[in-house]
């Protein structure tokens, strides 16, 4: 394989799955545009969906790999759409055993990437860029809603799933679902399965991202936005949407696989009056019950109103449809191209958020039917939040009424009803986002900045203080000194005699884990809430909790999570140290590799000082690192002893602002001398 002459290269890996891979396709056109190089890494029976994108830009080119075999699945079964959405456990897990083809290949290529952009249901990844030492990003192509409720669910999902109900209390509004509604994670998970905790470690290790990158814009979501930008803590949360706005692609051949072709429709469409036609289109995911085709057809036929109909290729034709005002596909269509023609004024959808992001542009209003996954988060976003689509039925094995199916269509597809004119006013808002200057259209801008080779692509930067980036995400500011992430704060006293007593008013909550055993709750329940104490007596208690959460997580069948180990919670309070003001906000970019730094004179300013005696261990090897969960372990700097520690402790200048911590916990500057970790492969 020939080296690549354009810009930085970043390997994309998206989801098979109609509604995940389209917007993630969509957002790899934009960085090519801007002059990035890109590699999709599909298996064979997706790569035809790259067809179109392939041919678009010279700096896209796709990595095939053998779909890995799985017992649930079919051999011929690669996406979603072939199987449903119960096909999302199996493929998450095969697409897995692809960690060793993927490291092969990038220690082979002449010019490897240097980030990789992975969909939200791959989190697994985390642990691929650690080892590749590059940073990871990951893209929602769900909106930012669904986000905060996945993430509330994945870190309390032994309460949520011990109740009928639950209320998200720190989301804004504090909503509440029932299980049933809840994504598919919280109805299906498997207590101690080794398939749905790769999952559910995944989504869990998102958190750990360099950034995340959500198909969403301002208008649509700005409080949930907001929610994450606050929950994550380094502030690397981009709205991009709506991606599918971002320009380039042909509406008419969007998602298309085969050789068919939408003109037909379209020609149908023309001949149709302005906003008379109801669009019926339930996703690549769902299979439709013969009952609830015949209820659909009955209701359609009743309600007097033209209509098209996406349908799958193996459902029952739909009987007594004899009016002639309505027009059945069975397969794809060029579902942007309808929804965008003036003829269309209603999308009767499971609200995929796909279709979601879909329909809004267009200005259509929809008729809502949610029946699983993120369904019924976006249904309840579209009608309670902004009004923008009325319920017709909800339940996935749910048969509506059709009398009342059929009276709830001709009503809402009436002229100007309130729906559609606020349709049509999101849909100003969403064109607004992507405008330049609008704000999804600014976050695009510094994501493909930042993905530059003079952006976050780490030049000059040590691998091993690199892959303490990917695990902990600290930064470099302009200033060149190492600081860490988030707003969580402690204080580092140095009382009268030298001592030094740690204040931690957030202490017990570093420790929660998922699906903790009676044990564990016990000693987590021991804990304070607020901590005070010196090194020594903080010791004892990180050895005890760090040993106490292993065998937790060993009974339950999980891996160990780097950040419960002794060395990291060890690092995030006893570390060596200087004390300086905090650093400020990180930004987007990282700074051009550093210079030869000066020697510090009586002059110098104390983050000139810092700075110099910040060092890169170039001369540290890479070894090979093996661990039961593919993660290395990370102990930053050297062992010190309480006494040692204190000793550097005097060094620091008095009159000094509290020291920060990451919100992951790997090292807490008290703004420390940061040294590159040591790395220690783990025996056996």
């Amino acid at each position: 394989m020939s080296s690549f002459k354009n810009g930085a290269h970043i390997l994309v890996f998206p989801f098979p799955a109609q509604g995940h891979m389209l917007p993630l396709l969509d957002l790899t056109r934009h960085l090519a545009n801007h002059g990035l190089t890109i590699t999709i890494l599909v298996t064979p029976k997706n790569l035809s969906i790259l067809t179109p994108l392939l041919s678009s830009s010279s700096n896209i080119q796709s990595l095939v790999f053998p779909f890995p075999p799985h017992p649930s699945l079919p051999s011929a079964v690669e996406n979603v759409k072939d199987i449903g959405n119960h096909g999302n456990l199996p493929i998450i897990n095969s697409l897995a055993n692809l960690q060793d083809p993927i490291i092969h290949w990038f220690h082979s290529h002449p010019n490897p990437p240097v980030a990789i952009i992975a969909d939200f249901f791959l989190g697994w990844t985390h642990y691929l860029a650690g080892k590749l030492g590059i940073p990871k990003i990951t893209f929602f192509s769900s909106g930012a809603f669904l986000t905060a409720v996945l993430d509330h669910v994945c870190h309390h999902m032994t309460l949520v799933c011990s109740q009928e109900v639950t209320i998200f209390q720190d989301l804004p509004n504090s909503p509440s679902f029932p299980r049933d509604q809840l994504p598919s994670l919280a109805r299906f998970y498997k207590e101690s399965d080794p398939e749905w905790d790769l999952v559910l470690d995944g989504h869990m290790m998102n958190a750990s991202s360099w950034g995340w990158v959500v198909n969403t814009f301002d208008a649509l979501e700005s409080r949930y936005m907001e929610y994450l930008t606050e929950k994550i803590g380094h502030g690397r949360v981009f709205g991009v949407g709506p991606v599918s706005l971002l320009g380039g692609s042909d509406f008419m051949t969007r998602g298309q696989s085969g050789s068919e072709s939408g003109s037909d429709v379209v020609k149908w469409l023309d001949g149709k009056p302005e906003g008379s036609v109801l669009y019926v289109c339930f996703g690549s995911q769902v299979f439709l019950t013969n009952d609830q085709i015949e209820a659909l057809a009955i209701g359609l036929e009743q309600s007097g109103v033209y209509f098209v109909w996406v349908m799958k290729p193996e459902s029952v034709d739909p009987a007594g449809m004899g009016s002639g005002r309505g027009m059945v596909i069975k397969g794809w269509a060029p579902q942007v191209s309808i929804l965008s023609h003036q003829a269309v004024g209603g999308f009767l959808s499971h609200c995929g958020w796909n279709s979601v992001l879909e329909a809004i542009v267009a200005g259509v209003m929809i008729l809502a039917w949610p029946m699983e996954a993120d369904q019924y988060v976006n249904a309840r976003l579209l009608v309670e939040e902004h009004g923008v689509a009325v319920r017709v039925c909800e339940g996935r094995n749910s048969v509506p009424d059709s009398a009342e199916l059929a009276h709830t269509i001709a009503e809402s597809m009436s002229v100007d009803n309130t729906e559609m004119l606020k349709a049509k006013e999101l849909k100003g808002k969403a064109i607004e986002a992507v405008k330049e200057g609008g704000r999804s259209s600014r976050e695009l801008g510094e994501i493909s900045v930042g993905l530059q080779p003079n952006g976050f692509c780490f030049q000059g930067i040590d691998l091993l203080l690199f892959m303490a980036f990917c695990l902990g995400t600290p930064s470099i500011d302009p200033g060149g000194s190492f600081s860490t992430q988030g707003e969580y704060e402690y204080l580092d006293v140095i009382v009268e005699g030298g001592d030094r007593v740690l204040i931690d008013i957030d202490f017990r909550s570093e420790f929660e884990i998922a699906r903790p055993t009676g044990n564990y709750k016990a000693i987590l329940q021991s804990l304070p809430y607020i901590f005070v104490g010196e090194a020594d007596r903080l010791q004892q208690i990180l050895s005890i909790v760090s040993e106490a959460a292993k065998l937790s997580l060993k009974k339950k069948g999980m891996h160990i999570l780097p950040w419960m180990k002794f060395e990291y919670m060890r690092s995030k309070w006893l570390s060596a140290h200087i004390r300086t003001p905090p650093s400020p906000s990180p930004s987007l970019l990282l700074p051009p590799p550093p210079t030869a730094p000066p020697t510090p004179n009586a002059n110098a300013s104390p983050k000139q000082i810092f700075s110099s005696e910040y060092k890169k261990s170039s001369s540290v090897s890479t070894p090979e690192f093996a661990s039961e969960c593919g993660i290395f372990e990370l102990i930053f700097g050297e062992e010190k002893t309480p006494s040692q520690t204190t000793e550097t402790s005097q060094l620091a200048s008095p009159g000094v602002l509290p020291s920060r911590k990451s919100d992951d916990g790997f090292y807490s500057s008290a703004a420390r001398i940061w040294q590159p970790p040591a790395i220690k492969p783990r025996n056996g």
